[in-house]
């Protein structure tokens, strides 16, 4: 097993290792957070924050080892479907907090079915990842849009801390597809490094909203 020279594909390898292990610590702890509840919205953060490790820890493979091309495509085919199901997990979760009479057999399916579509796109494409930050984006404006209207209308802590941690996401995808932007701190980071480093913030106020809002139900 030979390690990748090229010294951003290495940052980016490493900050892929550190976006999942906080994503696998934030799934746990949310976990536990809930009391072991088995809910709808329990089931759509530990698939968000699930998948999304499982997608980044085999991201640091593809860019921290020397591989085979035919291996490479199936770690991205992986990869790819990984992230659709955290996009698709994501806007259901949103919908939950939203009214969770959208919760229904068709909602899930439609929304399901989606990520099915995005998968199969990136199949046929060599742009996948900028598909999936198109794909995501449109995610992210949704579930700003919605908990916009919950911060409004509730004036909650809650939605205001999703927010907050939508538009770092926001941002983070941003960095991620400018496909150019470079720095230097202490080691060198490109657009990938970057954009995983801007995604870990994000995380940690989006389990900080759920986090709220599960101990004022417990108090109520």
């Amino acid at each position: 097993m030979n390690f990748i020279s090229l010294p951003t594909e290495q940052t980016t390898a490493i900050t892929d290792l550190l976006l999942a292990f906080v994503s696998l610590t934030l799934c746990i702890l949310f976990r536990e957070t809930t009391h072991g509840a088995e809910n709808k919205k329990v089931l759509f953060w530990t698939g968000i924050f699930g998948f999304l490790a499982i997608a980044s820890l085999l991201g640091a493979f593809v860019h921290g080892i020397t591989l085979k091309e035919n291996d490479k495509e199936i770690l991205w085919h992986i990869i790819n479907f990984c992230l659709g199901s955290t996009v698709a997990f994501f806007i259901l979760a949103v919908l939950f907090d939203l009214n969770h009479r959208f919760i229904t057999i068709p909602v899930v399916i439609a929304v399901l079915f989606s990520s099915l579509i995005f998968f199969t796109i990136t199949l046929f494409s060599q742009g996948s990842f900028l598909i999936f930050i198109l794909y995501e984006s449109g995610a992210m404006l949704f579930a700003l849009s919605g908990y916009l209207y919950l911060a409004v209308k509730r004036k909650s802590k809650f939605a205001r801390l999703m927010v907050t941690g939508i538009l770092i996401s926001i941002l983070a995808s941003v960095i991620q597809a400018t496909g150019f932007l470079k720095l230097h701190l202490v080691w060198d980071f490109d657009h990938n490094g970057l954009f995983h480093i801007s995604q870990i913030p994000g995380l940690f106020f989006l389990y900080k909203g759920l986090k709220t809002e599960t101990r004022l139900k417990n108090r109520n």
